[in-house]
C-alpha cells in the first residue's frame, strides 16, 4: 500500500486517541483504481476523492524510470513512516500521551516532507511532487496546533486541527499521480 491509502485510512482512522479505545473505519479507502467512499474520521466520514483516470497521470520517458523508481520507492517509505505513528496515536491511553504521539506524528509529517522534496523527480512529476511536499507541509503545521491543543487537554480543538481535509486531497491526489504514473 502506498501513502494514498494508509494516509486516508490511518490518519483518520486514528481519531485521536479515543477515551474508548482506537476508531475504526467504516469503510477502506480506494486502493489505486477503485472507487472512492468515506473514510471514518475522527469526528465523523470524511470524503477520500476518486481514483482513476482523472488521476493525473503523466507519461515517463525511459529516460526518468530511474528517477522515477527512486520517487517511488520515497513514496512507499513515507507510507510506511506515517501509517506506524498513526498507529501509536491511536492507542494513546491519556491525554498526555496523545499529546506526545500527535507531536510525534508531526515530525514524522515534516520528515516525510523533507523526504519526498529530495532527490531526482521526473521533470512531468516536478509539480505533483512540489504539491505532495506542500500539502505534507499543511499537515505537519495542522498537526503541531493539534499538538499543543492536545497538551492542554482539549481534545476537539486537536480533533479539528487535524482534520483538513483538503491537504489530505491534495496528498491523495498528488500521491496517486505519482503512483500512476510511475508503475
Amino acid at each position: 500500500m502506498r501513502l494514498l491509502t494508509l494516509l486516508a485510512v490511518a490518519l483518520f482512522a486514528a481519531g485521536c486517541g479515543q477515551q474508548s479505545g482506537p476508531a475504526s473505519p467504516t469503510s477502506t479507502a480506494p486502493s489505486a483504481g477503485r472507487a472512492a467512499g468515506p473514510v471514518a474520521g475522527p469526528v465523523g466520514p470524511v470524503a477520500v476523492p476518486s481514483t482513476g483516470a482523472s488521476s493525473g497521470k503523466v507519461a515517463i520517458s525511459a529516460a526518468d524510470r530511474a528517477a522515477c523508481a527512486q520517487l517511488l520507492s520515497r513514496l512507499d517509505q513515507v507510507s510506511i513512516v506515517i501509517s506506524a505513528s498513526s498507529e501509536l496515536i491511536a492507542n494513546s491511553t491519556d491525554t498526555a500521551q496523545l499529546g506526545q504521539r500527535i507531536a510525534d506524528e508531526a515530525a514524522q509529517l515534516k520528515t516525510a516532507a523533507e523526504l519526498m522534496a529530495r532527490g531526482p523527480v521526473p521533470a512531468p512529476l516536478a509539480q505533483a511532487d512540489q504539491d505532495l511536499v506542500a500539502a505534507l507541509r499543511a499537515f505537519t503545521d495542522d498537526f503541531n496546533r493539534a499538538g499543543e491543543a492536545a497538551k492542554r487537554g482539549d481534545l476537539r480543538a486537536a480533533v479539528d486541527a487535524m482534520r483538513d481535509d483538503a491537504a489530505v486531497q491534495r496528498i491523495v491526489a498528488a500521491s496517486q499521480t505519482i503512483e500512476d504514473s510511475c508503475q
